[in-house]
C-alpha cells in the first residue's frame, strides 16, 4: 500500500512549534491566537501566536532597559527566535505558507541580529528603532494574502476555493466593507497568450454591467490577479441540493435571468464559449431574491480581437460536437445556444444526462436549440428567450419530473 504525501513544509512548522512550546510553554502559542484565526494550519496559526506574543514580551523589555544592557537569557531568547523566523520564511518560501512579518517588525528583528549575542547579555545600540509594538492584531501574514483597499499595511488572509486551467482562486473576507471578495489569481506557468486571455478576462468582465453577470473590481498587475464578486456557488450545486424543493416558478426566473444575461452578453459582441453547469453561479440575497451570475470568460470570443488560431483545441463542457468540423475558431451566437439549451434543460429539470422530454411543446423547443443543423437553430438569443416564454404556460402545468 502506498504512503501518504507528508508535506516537508508542514513537518517544518510542526518542529518548530514544538521547539518553541518546549522553551516558552503551551499556553504562549493561545495567547495571540485570536488575531490569526483565518490561518488554515492549525500550527501554523499557533506558531505565529506564540511568535508574535513571545516578540513582544522580549521587545517590549528591551525597550525597557535604560542602562543599555539586553540580559543573557532575553539575548538567548530574542535571538533563537529570529533566527526561527528566518529559517521559516526561507524554508516556506513559494509554498502556501510562505508568510511576511509587518514591515516595522522585520526591520528591528534585522538589526537587533547585528547585536545580540548568546551570552553574557547583549549590548544595546544607541539608535535601536522604536516601533509600537502591536498586540490587537496580526504581524505575521500569509503571502497567499491581498492587499486591503487603499492600505500598503492591512493584508486579509486569502483561502483557496478552486482551480481552473489558467487560475488560482481564492476568497477572503473584506473586513472593511464587511463582505467576501473573490481573486483570480494567474498560474506562474502561462504562456504570453494565455496571460493575454487573462488580462481580456478582466476587462471584458469589467466592461459588463448587468445584476446577471459577475462583477469584475480590480487589476494588480504585479501579482497577476484581479478581484471580483463573491457568489454563493455554482448552479450545478444549487440544483443538485434544491432540487426537490425548486417550484417551477422559480426554475422559470432563473432560466428567464439566464437569457437575459446572454441576451446583454452576446449585444457587446462577446461569445462566452465555455458555458456549462459550474460557470454559471448562484448569488441569494437576504430578502430571498436568488440571482443567476454569469462567470469564467476566459475563453470569450471578442470581435476587436483573435487570439483563436485555426485547429486550436475545442475547449468547454457542452460545446457542439459540430465544432470539431467548423473550428473552434469560427465559434458564433449558435454554438454559445447549443450549450445554453442543456444548462436550461438543467434548471428545469435537475437532470444533466441528455434532455429526455415527452411533452412535444418543451421538446420542440430545446430540439431547436440543439439541432444538429446550426442553419434550423434560433438565430439568436433574443429569439429563443421569445419562444421561452410562449412555452411557460406549458411549463406551469407540468411537474418537474415531467420535464
Amino acid at each position: 500500500m502506498a504512503l501518504p504525501f507528508i508535506d516537508d513544509s508542514v513537518i517544518l512548522i510542526e518542529r518548530k512549534l514544538n521547539q518553541l512550546i518546549s522553551i516558552f510553554g503551551a499556553e504562549k502559542a493561545r495567547m495571540y491566537e485570536e488575531f490569526y484565526h483565518s490561518i488554515p494550519n492549525k500550527n501554523q496559526k499557533a506558531l505565529f501566536s506564540l511568535l508574535h506574543y513571545e516578540i513582544n514580551q522580549l521587545l517590549a523589555f528591551m525597550y525597557s532597559k535604560h542602562n543599555g544592557h539586553y540580559n543573557a537569557e532575553e539575548s538567548r531568547r530574542l535571538k533563537s527566535i529570529i533566527e526561527i523566523v528566518h529559517l521559516l520564511q526561507a524554508n516556506l518560501k513559494d509554498t502556501v505558507y510562505s508568510f511576511m512579518l509587518d514591515s516595522s517588525y522585520a526591520s528591528l528583528l534585522n538589526q537587533c541580529k547585528t547585536f545580540l549575542v548568546a551570552t553574557n547579555g547583549s549590548p544595546i545600540p544607541n539608535d535601536l528603532q522604536l516601533v509600537e509594538l502591536i498586540d490587537y492584531r496580526a504581524i505575521f501574514h500569509l503571502i497567499e494574502s491581498v492587499s486591503a483597499p487603499g492600505s500598503s499595511t492591512v493584508a486579509y488572509p486569502l483561502h483557496h476555493v478552486d482551480e481552473g486551467s489558467y487560475a488560482h482562486v481564492y476568497r477572503y473576507l473584506d473586513e472593511q466593507y464587511s463582505f467576501p471578495v473573490i481573486v483570480k489569481r494567474a498560474k506562474k506557468n502561462l504562456t504570453p497568450e494565455e496571460i493575454t486571455r487573462f488580462k481580456n478576462e478582466f476587462a471584458d468582465l469589467k466592461k459588463l454591467d448587468s445584476p446577471y453577470v459577475i462583477k469584475a473590481y480590480q487589476f494588480n498587475e504585479n501579482k497577476m490577479e484581479y478581484s471580483m464578486e463573491c457568489a454563493d456557488e455554482t448552479l450545478d450545486k444549487y440544483i443538485t441540493r434544491m432540487n426537490d424543493r425548486l417550484t417551477m416558478n422559480e426554475r422559470i426566473r432563473l432560466v428567464q435571468q439566464l437569457m437575459r444575461a446572454f441576451v446583454y452578453i452576446h449585444e457587446t459582441g462577446l461569445l462566452h464559449r465555455d458555458i456549462s453547469y459550474s460557470n454559471i453561479l448562484i448569488k441569494q440575497h437576504n430578502d430571498g431574491v436568488t440571482l443567476i451570475k454569469v462567470s469564467d470568460f476566459g475563453l470569450a470570443k471578442h470581435p476587436d480581437r483573435n487570439l483563436t488560431r485555426q485547429g486550436t483545441v475545442i475547449k468547454g463542457v457542452l460545446n457542439d460536437p459540430n465544432l470539431a468540423r467548423v473550428g473552434f475558431e469560427n465559434f458564433e451566437q449558435r454554438h454559445d445556444i447549443y450549450a445554453l439549451s442543456f444548462v436550461i434543460n438543467f434548471i428545469l429539470s435537475g437532470k444533466k444526462n441528455g434532455i429526455h422530454i415527452t411533452n412535444s411543446t418543451i421538446l420542440g423547443f430545446f430540439d431547436r436549440g440543439i439541432d444538429a443543423d446550426i442553419n434550423n437553430r434560433y438565430a439568436d438569443v433574443v429569439t429563443m428567450a421569445n419562444e421561452f416564454q410562449r412555452i411557460i404556460p406549458t411549463l406551469r402545468q407540468l411537474n418537474v419530473d415531467k420535464v
